[in-house]
């Protein structure tokens, strides 16, 4: 039988951290875990249980830039009552931050950048204000951004703080138009051909970013046809009849790569091309939170339709460095 060495021509590397881009099929021993460390291609998407909320939330704002790095943000407890409270994600549990200023739900629906640089866009403060508040998260405090031109409530949002956009919503629904944050302004972006709130919304640093579904009310009266793709300027459409998965669900990854999850455990993933049915999440959630990437991500908390501390870990479509096990 071939060796590792008798293949690659060399035995199996020693190094203290990851490569910055290892290939497809590289193996490696990481001297600083401790473990046999292994680069793969992930062909379909696989949920697995991760460490629970503290506390049921649904209707925040959140994001991360990995799966062991993610937040969130505000949002409520499923009978009527706000936070403002702040947790982080290592991986394993979730700790508590600095409490946002404003408390409110139905802020930006996606993610909404890393750790050290979050936002929380919009929402709603009982009984009756939509809000055009905009907060700044630097990994442990958050202070006042620029706030939207007006209130603005259940859109979806992502990007971080330099390079944000959002969605629909509105202060009367459903909404087509999107606005970008580049940190310091909000400025008018391209309006989407169908007008809907409590999106999904996948994107991009780069200002481009995916509208696969949203809906025009919480039972999802009636739910977006198709699917549009922005790339800084405009909306086009992608995708002309999309299956139905409905609004108030979560989206993650990019113009070529993204997975949208919800409103109850169904997952689609898109290429770049077509849109492909993926393996169920294990807890129906919708007006939930995501960090991560379409590769590795997590997504949490939501509505079942309560509000639910559930929280799961999801490896996507794509390459990614895997611990080789023995067993």
């Amino acid at each position: 039988m071939a060796t590792y060495k008798d293949i690659h021509g060399n035995n199996i590397p020693i190094r203290s951290s990851n490569p910055s881009n290892p290939i497809t099929g590289e193996v490696w021993y990481n001297t600083t875990s401790n473990e046999l460390k292994g680069e793969v291609f992930l062909t379909s998407a696989v949920f697995t249980s991760g460490g629970s909320l503290p506390v049921p939330r649904n209707f925040g704002a959140g994001g991360g830039a990995s799966q062991n790095a993610a937040w969130i943000a505000g949002g409520g407890d499923g009978s009527g009552n706000n936070s403002n409270a702040t947790y982080l994600y290592d991986g394993s549990s979730w700790s508590p931050s600095g409490n946002l200023g404003t408390t409110r739900s139905r802020i930006s629906y996606g993610n909404s950048g890393p750790q050290t640089a979050g936002l929380a866009v919009g929402g709603f403060v009982p009984p009756s204000s939509i809000v055009a508040n905009v907060e700044e998260f630097g990994g442990s405090t958050w202070t006042a951004g620029t706030n939207l031109p007006g209130g603005n409530q259940f859109h979806g949002g992502v990007g971080p703080q330099t390079a944000n956009i959002i969605l629909g919503g509105g202060p009367t629904l459903p909404g087509t138009s999107s606005l970008e944050y580049d940190g310091s302004a909000w400025t008018a972006g391209g309006s989407t051909s169908q007008g809907f709130a409590y999106y999904g919304l996948a994107g991009a640093d780069s200002g481009a970013c995916l509208a696969f579904y949203g809906g025009t009310s919480p039972s999802d009266a009636e739910d977006r046809t198709t699917g549009e793709s922005y790339d800084g300027t405009s909306w086009t459409t992608v995708v002309p009849s999309l299956p139905n998965q409905r609004g108030s669900g979560q989206a993650i990854g990019t113009p070529t790569n993204a997975l949208f999850m919800g409103n109850s455990t169904t997952v689609n993933h898109w290429d770049g091309t077509s849109v492909s049915s993926q393996p169920a999440m294990s807890q129906p959630r919708g007006n939930g939170y995501i960090g991560g990437t379409a590769v590795a991500g997590v997504t949490s908390g939501g509505s079942a339709p309560g509000a639910v501390t559930a929280v799961e870990e999801f490896s996507g479509i794509g390459a990614k460095t895997v611990t080789v096990s023995a067993s």
